[in-house]
């Protein structure tokens, strides 16, 4: 499960969730019967364009 992977309470979590789901990131559906979360094209988006950031940062010797 999503809780077990991340290491974190179940109120973290949700909280994570809730955030991610607001910002448009991920979106929940549920499927057989289990919530389940997708990456959205603005999820996507974001981490693309983290991953880019963070080249640059590493290039200039930075850890985010």
């Amino acid at each position: 499960s999503l809780l077990t992977k991340a290491n974190l309470s179940h109120s973290r979590l949700s909280k994570f969730l809730e955030n991610l789901t607001g910002a448009g990131l991920i979106t929940k559906v549920e499927y057989d019967g289990k919530n389940t979360f997708i990456i959205t094209p603005e999820g996507r988006q974001y981490l693309e364009s983290y991953k880019r950031f963070s080249d640059i940062a590493e290039s200039f010797g930075l850890e985010l």
